[in-house]
């Protein structure tokens, strides 16, 4: 116990007489310019004794921080140490003087340790005096806080990776849909036969499904640049032409029928080949 801790903080405060105050930082300002430990320094001690008590340390500084005031403790002994890092004393209060000096700090919540050589002290009588109760968070406390925030901040972070990736999915499924229907039209005027077109999906469907980013957002461009260089390979006349053609093979009249087989008699008659 060598560091500085918190003693008193701003705001509206009860003392022991009942009485309501509000405290500023330049209060505690006031508090810290006025403490000098050659003229009375301020013992740590268990409670708030009235004369005498065992001094379990010093205040050697004060000074504020923000809204807390802080002081440094000096000369504590080991088991009060020991005691205030295993979270016994949970509350710490202050007592003041009238003119706002400082006159001791007292621990509240737990039973006085068993120290053998601990000198007394003596307080200088100096009227009523005040004290300020207050909680004072464990280390302990704080760190299951944080483990707490912490905790939350993992699940919300998880969360937010869960619905990255979904997005990416969707993105990805309907830059396939976007390409796939560029593909479509393409081969319907001529410019890409069928085959080439499975070609080009199944090559952007292996990048989308790769971890190269610069790839998936290269490669479409890259292939729909590619396509509009390319003549067109048949016409669409053609391909109705050919639909037409496969229609009428697959699809025959009876009277069509019977002149084919008409025509086909007369060629074998004449030993013409049909």
């Amino acid at each position: 116990m060598n560091d500085w801790f918190e003693i008193f903080r701003t705001g509206e405060h009860t003392d022991s007489g009942g009485n309501k105050r509000n405290w500023s930082e330049a209060d505690l300002d006031k508090i810290a310019e006025s403490y000098d430990p050659a003229k009375h320094e301020a013992p740590i001690v268990i409670g708030h004794p009235e004369s005498n008590s065992p001094a379990y340390g010093w205040i050697d500084k004060l000074r504020r921080s923000g809204e807390a005031l802080l002081a440094l403790p000096s000369s504590v002994v080991p088991e009060f140490t020991e005691a205030v890092k295993n979270g016994l004393f949970k509350k710490r209060s202050v007592s003041l003087y009238p003119d706002g000096t400082l006159r001791h700090v007292g621990f509240l919540g737990a039973a006085i340790p068993a120290v053998k050589g601990l000198a007394d002290i003596a307080f200088e009588s100096a009227g009523e005096t005040i004290q300020y109760e207050f909680d004072q968070q464990t280390d302990d406390y704080k760190d299951a806080e944080l483990n707490a925030y912490l905790m939350k901040f993992s699940e919300a972070e998880e969360r937010r990776k869960r619905a990255e990736q979904k997005l990416g999915e969707l993105e990805m499924k309907l830059r396939l849909t976007e390409f796939r229907a560029y593909l479509n039209d393409k081969a319907a005027h001529g410019r890409l036969t069928p085959a080439q077109s499975n070609k080009l999906m199944a090559l952007v469907e292996s990048a989308e499904s790769s971890d190269f980013a610069e790839v998936k957002k290269d490669l479409v461009p890259a292939l729909k640049e590619f396509v509009e260089t390319l003549q067109p390979q048949f016409s669409t006349d053609e391909i109705a032409l050919k639909k037409k053609e496969n229609t009428e093979s697959v699809f025959k009249s009876p009277a069509r029928i019977i002149a084919d087989e008409i025509i086909r008699s007369q060629a074998v008659y004449r030993n013409i080949q049909y």
